[in-house]
């Protein structure tokens, strides 16, 4: 195991250090539908860095398989089954999705619904 703390730090200061590089994400969403949009409220925190965003998913859009994947996640999160990879990986399917919908995903991609 690779260590990134120099070899002069104490103890205390490499935890400190450790503590600082987690990335800690607050995962949230709206429990209103607006105009056939939900909207997810996403936090990121590193140390003293703060920064959060929405969001917005266009449910009518959707197809059969991303609604059901989309009732699976907010069903787990509901009932604190998620964990932090979950989390990062549900993050970055919904920015894709969201990117896809407003004509920002990748050329030719299946399921752009655009």
């Amino acid at each position: 195991m690779t260590n990134s703390v120099p070899a002069s730090t104490t103890a205390s200061e490499a935890d400190a250090q450790t503590v600082s590089d987690q990335v800690h994400i607050q995962f949230d969403w709206a429990t209103e539908i607006q105009d056939g949009h939900i909207t997810f409220q996403v936090g990121l925190r590193r140390g003293e860095r703060h920064n959060a965003f929405d969001v917005r998913i266009d449910l009518s859009r959707l197809q059969e398989p991303e609604l059901e994947r989309l009732q699976t996640i907010l069903v787990r999160r509901q009932s604190q089954l998620s964990d932090g990879p979950e989390i990062a990986a549900t993050i970055r399917w919904l920015l894709e999705l969201a990117l896809i919908q407003q004509g920002f995903g990748p050329e030719g991609a299946e399921g752009s619904n655009q």
